[in-house]
């Protein structure tokens, strides 16, 4: 009875809102099912994961080697996981990442301390405690021989998901459209499940890459003799030779490359720019670049078709004239930058950055500053230090690019 009448008592406004938000915040809505927790068993020769995820979801998973990882791939979700948990070690699993692949598709990639083979994948209904299902995948230890025999089993039957799982980026209209205009690339480095850099404060290079990418994007297209192209414009993961192809496909007179590292010592800061060498300049150069063509693998792409030609720092194949038009890009804008922004010693550096060996387009990385560093931190993360960078280096992009054509 006390029931009837408090239901009775309830407006028709009321009950709308009820439902609407009701209807707001359940996943149907929005169509992207949460994973809250990833745990592990453990046995003498077998490890269990157990992927728990908010709504019943297809998924796919295939192994691979150099280094040995696990892929597991779901429809888009959102990640609700316990901080941290990623970086721990759970029987043959080192450590975890994940985030958005592309488009539509998350992705988890586990790397593994043995080869393995994968004895089943299942899904188990809901559990009604936590009300999750739970997406099982069971590990195997194996030999490296045949673990090496079932990925040449696994490659020819190909795989539930295509491995070059990128977006395409259209290049058409932009090209079509040069009629005399200059055509820059901007690439905003890591993205999507390849975080980049983080920061003490949880900050991640892929969304400050994004930031000054879009408004150097935004920047120079207030000028009407140019036209830019982002190799990302969302959180999104972008293979490097697939950031290296946009740029030549859409023949770019520039390809600039937006990274922001991270580094032991707390107290480097300032800006700095790489162009491609068959040498690299210092350790620190030689390392970055190490970690940043670790990019693909990272991400979980499987580079063991790929020749040498793709998978290698052609320095060979580089024109030698289009490594040193790079090289007076570089020291243009440093010589011109240095009396506003802080720069690190040897702020012009060289190295083998996967990124950076288009054959035909002088290309730059610039490292805008470091994550690790409070200072830098800061200023990367302020939208004044954003603007008035952006707003200078585009207008030096403008002046080099317009002298070199007059």
């Amino acid at each position: 009875m006390f029931t009837f009448c408090f239901y009775k008592r309830r407006s028709p406004l009321f009950s709308t809102l009820v439902i609407f938000f009701t209807l707001l915040f359940s996943s149907s809505v929005f169509g992207k099912p949460t994973v809250s927790n990833i745990r592990f068993g453990e046995h003498a020769d077998r490890t269990r994961i157990v992927i728990e995820v908010g709504s019943e979801v297809n998924f796919s998973s295939f192994l691979l080697a150099n280094p040995t990882r696990l892929v597991v791939d779901l429809p888009e979700v959102t990640w609700d996981l316990p901080e941290g948990a990623e970086k721990r070690s759970y029987g043959f699993v080192e450590k975890y990442r994940f985030g958005l692949f592309k488009e539509g598709v998350a992705r988890l990639v586990f790397d593994l301390d043995t080869t393995v083979r994968l004895v089943s994948k299942f899904t188990l209904d809901k559990d009604e405690s936590s009300n999750m299902f739970r997406l099982v995948l069971d590990l195997e230890k194996i030999s490296k021989k045949e673990f090496e025999n079932n990925l040449l089993i696994a490659k020819k039957q190909e795989s539930l998901v295509s491995r070059d799982a990128i977006k395409q980026i259209d290049t058409s209209k932009a090209t079509e459209e040069r009629s005399g205009k200059f055509l820059v690339v901007i690439d905003p480095g890591h993205g999507g499940i390849d975080p980049g850099a983080i920061s003490p404060n949880k900050h991640f290079e892929k969304n400050v890459t994004l930031i000054f990418a879009k408004k150097l994007k935004k920047e120079l297209e207030k000028n009407k003799n140019f036209n830019v192209l982002l190799t990302r414009s969302s959180d999104v993961f972008v293979g490097l030779k697939r950031r290296v192809e946009i740029s030549r496909t859409a023949g770019a007179d520039l390809f600039i490359s937006l990274h922001a590292d991270s580094i032991k010592n707390r107290r480097h800061r300032g800006i700095s720019i790489y162009t491609l060498s068959e040498k690299a300049s210092d350790k620190e150069a030689a390392l970055l670049a190490k970690r940043e063509n670790k990019s693909d693998i990272i991400a979980g792409l499987d580079l063991s078709q790929e020749s040498s030609e793709v998978t290698d720092i052609l320095i060979d194949l580089a024109k030698r004239e289009t490594m040193n038009s790079a090289a007076e890009v570089a020291k243009f804008l440093l010589d011109r930058i240095s009396p506003k922004f802080k720069l690190i010693k040897k702020s012009h550096r060289f190295a083998g950055f996967a990124v950076l060996k288009a054959l035909d387009t002088p290309s730059v990385l610039i490292e805008l500053g470091y994550l690790s560093n409070k200072k830098d931190e800061k200023n990367l993360l302020s939208r004044t230090y954003q603007d008035n960078f952006v707003t200078i280096l585009a207008d030096l992009i403008q002046q080099f690019l317009g002298d070199k054509r007059s």
